[in-house]
């Protein structure tokens, strides 16, 4: 016969845990088991769950958001996906999302590729009008001084845009180049402006 190990008191056993704001929306799975921790409601400004979306259609993320909108707080549209797209199929896209109070940002690359096509102020323009609320500034892909990543950011916020900086590079050999005194430094300067 099995036995069962004694219980092992953990920051999520049920003498401690808040029940979270989604409870109310319906039965989940292990509900009866597995305590989630409490959550601020949103719009959160700290444990915050950022999604990248690879470019999945608005019925999927419809369908998708069903469950998770709960948990979610920002999703980016990676990797320049949201130029693919057919502008009133984004629109819905990012409609989706934000009727789920998710903010919504199309990524950095197409900042990044608005940078090197000197299209900034077009861009921002349009990221605003097509709903997003968001954009990431980042320098993943192309060389960018603190000044401009600072201009960058300052630019988005005049357009009425949250900002998401992203430290780091894509190419996994410049990225392990980048000192870690240097992502901090770029953390700093981003974090007081």
């Amino acid at each position: 016969m099995a036995t069962l190990t004694p219980q092992h008191p953990t920051r999520f056993d049920a003498t401690h845990v808040v029940t979270s704001d989604v409870e109310s929306l319906s039965q989940r799975a292990f509900d009866g088991c597995i305590a989630l921790p409490h959550r601020m409601p949103k719009p959160r400004v700290q444990g915050l769950t950022f999604v990248l979306d690879k470019g999945m259609s608005e019925l999927y993320m419809q369908d998708y958001l069903e469950d998770v909108a709960p948990y979610i707080d920002l999703v980016k549209l990676g990797w320049g996906t949201s130029r693919l797209f057919r502008t009133e199929r984004l629109r819905t896209k990012i409609e989706i999302l934000r009727n789920y109070d998710i903010r919504v940002s199309p990524g950095g690359t197409l900042m990044e590729l608005a940078v090197v096509q000197n299209c900034v102020p077009g861009f921002l323009r349009e990221v605003a009008a097509l709903g997003f609320t968001c954009v990431e500034v980042s320098d993943g892909t192309i060389e960018m001084s603190h000044t401009d990543k600072l201009h960058l950011i300052r630019a988005a916020r005049q357009a009425g845009l949250d900002v998401v900086s992203e430290v780091g590079k894509k190419s996994p050999v410049e990225d392990r180049n980048l000192q870690m005194d240097a992502r901090i430094d770029s953390v700093r300067i981003i974090s007081r402006n």
